[in-house]
């Protein structure tokens, strides 16, 4: 690695720090630092018998918000990474290839056809997490079977947005069908927000993404031969096989495991890899996934701020504004390569 890289990955960790800060602070209710720091310190040492508004807002609401923004945007990155590494093309994405909208469809029919069997609903964050695997492997290994059909990788995008709408039509007789509740409920989750996660749905988060991070980067190095060719890769001695499962599992699982609880988040899987390219200037793999993981992370959260604050009271999705940022960078990816 280079020490330009080095400097870079310093700068970028350490943006982190304030990051977490000014998203704790800023919100309809401004917080100071100094007293988010103390409710912060109160609230790790276990001294929380002074509990007051303000604590119930950093530790119940702004804090799980923000480290569940950091994970998504992360989870997402890498999962973007991933598959444009594995199509060998700069413009696919989850959200373009149509993966979140099979997660969608999964919890949708989790959500609305579980209130029917189990009173009250399925609210399990394992169960979440699974229905919306389930639905992202689903569209993955269609559009795998599809992408050894059609050459054109313009095709295969334009078959990958053909899955999300059918999967949203899918959905609209769902909806049609369900109760008020149960309506209420689902299409609150599928506007996409970070609002609403919880503990306990963190922690899932957590399980879920360190593993798959781990694994991402093992298999940089195969990444990298991957990135020149199957045959070249199998000349150097890669598995190419087991390359191509492993980020087909990896990157469905980090898709599914944002969507089950954040619902859709658009653009940052396609973005933020692009954005992470440019500062390294590097096809390093193993540079890339971790650089696009923390670059992610600072995106999303400021993002999610954006869709707190830009018209407040009133909350935007935070598809909103992910699509304020990367729908650009779509628009100029796909300009140059007209070009």
């Amino acid at each position: 690695m280079k020490s330009r890289h080095i400097i870079l990955f310093s700068i970028l960790l350490l943006s982190l720090i304030p990051t977490f800060l000014i998203c704790v602070c800023v919100g309809p209710e401004y917080i100071p630092p100094l007293k988010v720091l103390s409710i912060l310190y109160s609230g790790i040492v276990g001294n929380n018998h002074s509990s007051t508004v303000f604590y119930d807002i950093v530790w119940r609401i702004r804090v799980p918000r923000v480290i569940a923004s950091f994970i998504a945007g992360a989870a997402l990155s890498i999962s973007g990474l991933l598959l444009q590494i594995l199509f060998r093309n700069p413009i696919v994405g989850p959200w373009v290839l149509g993966v979140e909208s099979g997660s969608v469809l999964a919890v949708g029919l989790l959500i609305l056809a579980g209130a029917l069997v189990v009173p009250g609903g399925v609210t399990s964050p394992w169960a979440l997490f699974a229905a919306s695997l389930i639905g992202a492997l689903a569209v993955m290994f269609i559009v795998l079977i599809l992408a050894g059909v059609v050459r054109s990788i313009v095709t295969l995008l334009l078959i990958g947005v053909t899955i999300g709408y059918l999967c949203s039509a899918m959905l609209s007789i769902l909806e049609a069908l369900a109760t008020k509740i149960q309506l209420q409920a689902f299409v609150m989750w599928s506007l996409g927000s970070l609002g609403a996660v919880t503990w306990s749905q963190i922690k899932v988060m957590t399980l879920v993404f360190i593993p798959c991070l781990v694994l991402s980067i093992i298999c940089g190095k195969g990444l990298n031969a991957y990135i020149l060719g199957e045959e070249h890769a199998k000349t150097l001695g890669v598995n190419v096989r087991i390359v191509r499962i492993m980020v087909i599992l990896v990157s469905s699982i980090l898709t599914a495991v944002i969507t089950a609880f954040a619902g859709p988040i658009a653009f940052i899987g396609l973005a933020v890899p692009h954005i992470a390219r440019l500062l390294y200037r590097t096809a390093d793999s193993r540079i890339l996934i971790p650089a696009s993981a923390i670059i992610g992370a600072v995106v999303t959260a400021y993002c999610d701020l954006a869709s707190r604050m830009m018209l407040a009271p009133v909350e935007l999705p935070i598809s909103t504004t992910t699509s304020l940022f990367g729908a650009p960078i779509l628009i100029m990816l796909l300009t140059r390569r007209r070009s």
